[in-house]
């Protein structure tokens, strides 16, 4: 081949190399969300095909279930595309490094060298992942020299890739129980107002400080995770239980009650803590990260809750608070108008999450479609 040819094949090969590095050093060793460049394309292209798959098999099975079935595997393929392109980039990228000195500075240990790419990908690969060289042997210090940084590369990635993906489901563990937590503690219900009651039984909220925390730092967990470690939004589970979006609407419904329905004077200490401002700003902190960072700009267009269903939502969890003996506020109407106010900072985002992820609203926020069927109110179609 002509020198000039060479050159440009090896300088192929280091772009391809310096790619999959830098990627690897943004997504594990400096992890801040969408800053892998490759990860992040992949992470998004293959999500997308889920979700048109989804739909095409929800269409043809005649069923949601099945379709949220197919978007729950996108989370492990996304692993697995995101660890091979780092190590077929690596590997082709050496190859191409050395395929312009086999013959020369590279050659078989018995008989004439094949000079075949396919040759360069053999001894590349081998280097890779077994640290040796095989019946090819380096002749020229340099090739010795990338040899060994070929090698040490295989290594180091195989030790970070496991660190990785232990990282990974050690957040998505982390998530899951503050779903089940959620869960149980409103009783499967998923209603704030449930928890709210729960918390303040007999009218005493002395110990739901202590809940409110351990939400409020189950949410920065949550964030800091999906921060540091963006593959895990892609994590979609079948049972509605385990979505992002109930978890968050749960968390920022929990604190918008506190704020709008308990009475402010008898519940003032309460209401204005440290937990409760770490509950909502928190939550309104992890909605904006998500949104901003996965999201498409225009699921930022969708429209609220019925301010009737708000309005209905509402007065039910005022009698929910009731019957627990906890003093609400005196003022229902302007509770409603603050209640609906305060809805409309944080539901829209909550709602695009729900409708990325591919879900219906009733699975996010069953206590609201409850509402929705008693008053024949029209509820929104299948996301997926």
């Amino acid at each position: 081949m002509h020198p000039l040819f060479d050159r440009l094949i090896q300088l192929v090969g280091v772009v391809l190399i310096l790619i999959s590095l830098i990627d690897i050093y943004l997504i594990v060793l400096y992890p801040r969300s969408g800053k892998g460049w490759l990860s992040t394309a992949i992470s998004k292209g293959t999500w997308r095909l889920f979700q048109r798959i989804a739909r095409l098999g929800a269409a043809i099975q005649r069923s949601e279930r099945f379709g949220a079935a197919i978007l729950s595997f996108c989370g492990p393929t996304l692993l697995i595309l995101v660890v091979s392109a780092w190590t077929v980039l690596l590997i082709v990228g050496f190859a191409c490094v050395y395929w312009t000195e086999l013959g020369m500075e590279i050659q078989a240990s018995e008989g004439l060298t094949p000079i075949s790419f396919s040759t360069a990908l053999y001894y590349s690969g081998y280097v890779f992942t077994t640290l040796g060289v095989g019946d090819l042997v380096p002749r020229s210090d340099w090739v010795r020299i990338v040899t060994v940084i070929e090698a040490g590369l295989g290594f180091a990635i195989f030790t970070l890739t496991i660190t990785y993906l232990m990282a990974i489901y050690s957040a998505l563990s982390q998530r899951n129980i503050l779903a089940l937590m959620l869960h149980h503690r409103t009783m499967g219900k998923a209603d704030a107002a449930e928890l709210v009651a729960r918390m303040g039984a007999a009218g005493d909220f002395n110990d739901a400080r202590d809940d409110v925390a351990k939400i409020a730092e189950s949410l920065l967990t949550l964030l800091e995770s999906h921060h540091a470690y963006p593959v895990v939004h892609y994590f979609r589970f079948e049972n509605d239980l385990y979505s992002l979006a109930r978890i968050v609407w749960l968390a920022m419904d929990t604190v918008t009650l506190i704020n709008t329905a308990l009475h402010p004077d008898r519940y003032r200490a309460f209401i204005r803590s440290t937990v409760v401002a770490g509950l909502a700003n928190g939550g309104q902190h992890l909605l904006m990260e998500l949104s901003y960072t996965f999201l498409p700009q225009r699921s930022f267009k969708m429209a609220g809750e019925d301010d009737f269903i708000l309005r209905q939502r509402y007065l039910q969890a005022i009698e929910r608070l009731r019957q627990e003996d906890i003093e609400t506020v005196p003022d229902v109407e302007a509770g409603v108008q603050e209640y609906i106010k305060m809805r409309r900072r944080w539901e829209p985002y909550v709602m695009a999450i729900a409708h990325y992820m591919g879900y219906r609203w009733n699975q996010v926020a069953p206590s609201e479609s409850k509402i929705v069927r008693e008053t024949g109110w029209t509820i929104a179609p299948p996301l997926i």
